[in-house]
Formats: structure tokens, sequence, C-alpha cells
């Protein structure tokens, strides 16, 4: 390995990710540099199959990234920040480097509530509960958000590569399956094979069997022009679950309990209403 002459952090990992390449013999690098490549997570050691072998060094998701965005722009970016109020520019970008931003933002979009999960998981591990607790309330983090990512953190990190689904995929399937991770492969697979979304795959679950969003139209009527109502008994159960069901709600303070009876007596009422006008045998009975 070429003779190190950089000096600060980002500049030593960045020559070590240029400097590892297929079949790379971890002997051929410089230690320190190794173990600061091992500890920040962008290269990890390949034990050799057959003994007497060397051990090499490879790559991780996070390194090859790296690698991709010296590719792409030059150089790491460095100049580059976020902050509450938006993005911060201190240095000059190429187009590619743009774009990367783009790129960027879109995937942390997308993968917002499982990166959150890593991230609280990997705390939990290291620091301790009561730390994450109190960080998450000086953070001041949305519950939906941490109830969220702790149902997707119940999918190992290794099922969720392997089938490459979303997070509102991984949400379900933490959220039905907490402790059953052979329910969760199963299903995670079933999602894969027939391209089920989300509710799709929420309702097979609780069906049972396989409902296709084609399916799922047919028996809504959608196209049919008549209109349907989706998505409002999950958030409300999940909703009930978190406040701790009637017993939780009778705990808080009267104008909160007036606020929620407001809230969900229009819902009562139509429901009552229809029930009347499907079931009417019932009323008559009664």
């Amino acid at each position: 390995m070429p003779t190190l002459t950089t000096t600060t952090p980002e500049s030593r990992l960045l020559y070590l990710i240029t400097h590892i390449g297929p079949g790379c013999l971890a002997d051929d690098l410089d230690p320190d540099l190794l173990n600061e490549g091992l500890k920040a997570g962008i290269c990890r050691l390949v034990t050799p199959v057959t003994e007497g072998d060397a051990v090499t060094v490879m790559l991780t998701a996070l390194g090859l990234q790296r690698s991709l965005d010296l590719q792409k722009g030059g150089h790491l970016l460095l100049g580059v920040d976020i902050t509450r109020h938006g993005l911060v520019l201190n240095t000059d970008l190429t187009v590619e480097q743009w774009r990367s931003i783009l790129d960027r933002l879109r995937l942390a979009k997308e993968c917002y509530h499982t990166a959150l999960s890593d991230t609280l998981r990997y705390g939990r591990q290291r620091f301790g509960d009561e730390l994450v607790d109190q960080t998450i309330e000086q953070l001041e983090f949305p519950f939906d958000d941490i109830n969220k990512a702790s149902s997707i953190g119940a999918v190992p990190r290794l099922l969720r590569e392997q089938f490459q689904l979303t997070a509102e995929h991984y949400y379900i399937l933490g959220l039905h399956f907490r402790e059953d991770h052979a329910s969760q492969e199963m299903w995670a697979g079933r999602a894969a094979e027939h391209r089920l979304s989300p509710l799709a795959l929420r309702r097979s679950i609780e069906a049972g069997e396989i409902l296709t969003d084609e399916a799922l139209r047919q028996r809504t009527g959608g196209g049919s022009g008549i209109p349907v109502l989706q998505g409002i008994s999950l958030p409300f159960t999940r909703w009930k679950r978190n406040v701790g069901g009637l017993d939780g709600v009778k705990k808080l303070p009267r104008d909160q309990q007036v606020a929620i009876l407001e809230e969900i007596t229009p819902l009562v009422d139509f429901a009552l209403e229809l029930r009347e006008a499907v079931f009417p045998e019932e009323e008559d009975d009664a």
C-alpha cells in the first residue's frame, strides 16, 4: 500500500476506500488505518474458507456508497450539512454531486423509519434503554414515529435486506408478528412474490390468504365508481393501544376526554345508522 500522507479522519478513510479492491489482503493494509475503517463501518474482514489462506478485506454497503460518491463527484461531500432550517452548502458542487444530494434526500424519505429503527436499536444495545428513552423525550420525537420504528425493529435486518420491501411492509410485519420471525419471513416472501402493496399485505395477513391489490379493488368496488373507505381501522387500533384503551382514556383530564369524544362521535353515529340500515331485523328483534 502506498505511503499515507493525509492526516484528517475523512481523508484517511477516503484513502482507505480507494485502496480496497477485490481480493485485498488485510496484511497489505496499514494496521491502524484498517482499524479505523473497521470502526467506521466502511469495511469488514472476510475469514478464509480454506485453512491457511489469508484474511481479506472488503467494503461494506456504507463503504461501497462512499466509493460511488467518490466516482460520481470526485470527492466526498464534506462541505454539505443538514440543519433544521435546510441544507447548508460550504463548497461548490458539480452536477453529479448535486444529483447525488437529491438521490440521498429521496432515499432518506424512503428509509427514515427503518434508519430510525436501526439507530434506536444500536443505542439501546450500546447505551441502555434509559438513556435512549431520555434522549427521545429530549429531542421530542413524535410518538408515532417511535412506535413505527419499534415495529420495524422487530423485523431482522437480514430479512429486510433479503426481500427488499418498503418500510411500510416491514412495519406491518413487525406489528403482526413481533416475535415470530418465521411468519415474518413467510409473509415477506409472499409480498415479494405477489408484489403486494402494504395494504394488500395487511389485508392478506388478516384474511390468512393472499389478497392481491386487484382482488382488493374487486372486493371494495375499486374501479366501479363506488366510493370506499380504507385505512381507518389500523390507525384507530394503533391509537387505542397506545393510549391504553378505554381505561387509559378514563385516566385523561376531562377536557381531553371531551375532545376525543367529539372526534369519534361522527364515526360512531355513522356506524350505528349504517348498522340499522344493513341489519334492520336486529332493530325489530330489540
